[in-house]
């Protein structure tokens, strides 16, 4: 797909999504297990070049550990997570398929993210489960300018597509997401999707992290 492509592309799939994603119909179909959730959409689906990262993430009943390297353009990712009666472990492959530009200081891209992940209950519930998200971004400035440029800041719609062992589950929802980059460390904040009627204090899964590309 060319940038010109990507561009419009990642444009107008951002505006439907945002506008689908309200607080009613952020879940679209079936039930987020969380089994998969390690960490918001990694940096290498939203643009930035730098492949190989390491970062720390507080979900709503987990904190996780991650990492990534570079393989054929994108992120390998590994990911350990524990929460007071679980740990978890999984790993995934995250990638930007399209840029593109809106004047000088706006970039846009389309990209996509697969994550596998197990998790041991010690009350026996046990499952894995694989999650593919497609985020669409806009991002104010460079995401891989140096610091000493200035910030970036990243917008972006996430629909997602997940299966499970764990009871059959599976669900499909649109999720949301920002990343605020400083050269290479960033701050990220994201939530899977809403239940319905629910409040912002209620979100279903969200997380929020810190990470620091490698690399050149």
């Amino acid at each position: 797909m060319s940038r010109r492509a990507g561009s419009f592309a990642a444009l107008a799939a951002l505006t439907i999504c945002t506008l689908v994603a309200r607080p009613a119909e952020g879940q679209l179909k079936g039930r987020n297990s969380g089994i998969p959730t390690f960490a918001a959409v990694d940096a290498a689906a939203l643009g930035v070049t730098r492949p190989a990262s390491v970062g720390l993430s507080v979900g709503d009943t987990q904190y996780a550990g991650q990492a990534g390297f570079g393989v054929g353009g994108g992120s390998l990712l590994g990911f350990a997570a524990a929460a007071k009666y679980s740990w978890s472990i999984g790993g995934g492959y995250a990638q930007t398929l399209a840029t593109g530009e809106l004047g000088s200081a706006i970039h846009t891209s389309i990209g996509g993210e697969l994550v596998g992940g197990y998790r041991h209950s010690s009350g026996g519930l046990n499952g894995g489960a694989l999650n593919l998200t497609v985020p669409l971004a806009l991002t104010f400035g460079d995401p891989n300018r140096p610091m000493r440029e200035g910030p970036s800041l990243a917008l972006y719609a996430a629909p997602y597509a997940e299966g499970g062992s764990e009871k059959a589950n599976y669900a499909l929802g649109i999720g949301a997401g920002t990343r605020l980059s400083f050269g290479r460390l960033a701050v990220e904040f994201m939530y899977r999707d809403f239940g319905a009627r629910r409040r912002w204090d209620l979100l279903d899964v969200s997380m929020l992290g810190v990470s620091y590309r490698l690399g050149r």
